[in-house]
């Protein structure tokens, strides 16, 4: 018996028939199932892709929608019942869309579930902006309206019909109207689904046997009669009917998550500690820089009272010359400081007895002769 999963894909020699005809990520299927399948597939091939999806795991959707986008060959996607939330983004990356005029594309914000601190619920909302820029782009580069335009539409949380979505460009026809099952998948996080997208049109021609119609498959029945299906191992049934809605199943997966928020709390904690290590590093290196300057400010000074003294001694040369002293006596000529030199010559002047001159020239000889004049 076939396990339940939200995608089936098939080569048909002529074409890789993908199905997208759930919610994404549900069963414990995620997108690394959907990529390895379809890596398995050639590349040269066309892709003919079908949705009928509710949306799901952002990061899953955006996985998908990149390997469709890196694909060589064509990707056509058509929209069989519903393309909603973040299944409308992968929808984006098909060099054509086509939508029957009773299915429906809605677009929206991305939403998510934090349990922590406001610092916690602070970093949900920055991504949650992230996450809404990126589906922006998505949508910009291919229908081309203003994105201020294509905000508001996702902040209203739009739903068009085949005809509103080729008139707002993001599909690019309209096939015949199909009979449509009644929807079974967990709407409840849709704020404006219309009344027409969960109810039979009984009135509205079966679809033809020849085109591929997920709602003829109740997403609780397995898929079967695909003999090159090839299905992804091991999914995980839900364990309770509550936990089956996209909000409740976040909720559930993060609630006791005690290993996540502890190092979460680790590495906040690191995080703090190399903050005071690189405030402690500033620190240091304007305490450097202050010291450099007084450094240099002292080789200032330096060299300007260098550059004094060079003035004053010859300044003091030019000045003995001029008085007819001879340059080696100029050279011996006292320092203006040298108090106790002046005064010994002072003395020996003053001496009138020439014996005492000679006892007091004999003791002081040394420094009588380095204050003699020629």
């Amino acid at each position: 018996m076939s396990r339940k999963t939200w995608f089936s894909i098939t080569n048909t020699a002529a074409a890789i028939e993908v199905s997208i005809h759930d919610e994404i990520g549900a069963w414990g299927i995620s997108a690394k199932d959907f990529l390895t399948t379809l890596k398995s597939q050639p590349q040269n091939l066309p892709l003919n892709l079908s949705i009928h999806s509710p949306g799901g795991e952002v990061f899953d959707g955006w996985a998908i929608y990149n390997a469709l986008k890196a694909r060589t060959a064509p990707v056509n996607v058509k929209i069989e019942g519903l393309a909603a939330s973040m299944a409308s983004v992968i929808a984006m990356a098909g060099s054509t869309i086509s939508m029957p005029r009773n299915a429906y594309l809605m677009i929206h914000n991305p939403m998510g579930v934090a349990i922590g601190e406001a610092a916690d619920m602070r970093d949900l909302a920055t991504l949650l902006d992230k996450l809404r820029d990126g589906i922006v782009n998505a949508y910009e580069s291919r229908i081309g309206l203003p994105r201020d335009e294509i905000i508001n539409l996702m902040d209203a949380e739009t739903w068009m019909d085949g005809a509103d979505a080729l008139a707002r460009g993001f599909v690019d026809n309209n096939s015949d109207a199909v009979a449509l099952a009644a929807a079974a998948f967990d709407t409840r996080k849709f704020i404006n689904m219309p009344t027409a997208a969960i109810t039979p049109a009984a009135e509205i021609e079966p679809i033809s046997p020849t085109v591929i119609d997920p709602f003829a498959v109740e997403p609780s029945s397995p898929v079967e009669d695909q003999p090159t299906e090839i299905i992804p191992a091991a999914p995980v049934e839900p364990t309770a009917p509550e936990a089956k809605g996209f909000l409740e199943r976040i909720a559930a997966a993060f609630s006791g998550d005690v290993a996540v928020k502890a190092e979460l709390a680790t590495a906040r904690a690191d995080v703090a500690s190399r903050d005071i290590e690189v405030a402690a590093l500033k620190a240091k290196l304007t305490a450097a820089e202050a010291k450099a300057t007084q450094f240099d400010a002292l080789v200032t000074q330096v060299t300007q009272l260098e550059a004094a003294a060079k003035t004053t001694g010859q300044a003091a040369a030019e000045i003995a010359t001029a008085h007819g002293l001879k340059p080696d006596a100029v050279a011996a000529l006292p320092s203006p400081s040298d108090d106790a030199g002046a005064d010994i010559v002072a003395q020996f002047e003053a001496i009138t007895d020439p014996a005492a001159k000679r006892d007091f020239y004999k003791k002081h000889k040394a420094s009588l002769r380095k204050f003699s004049f020629n």
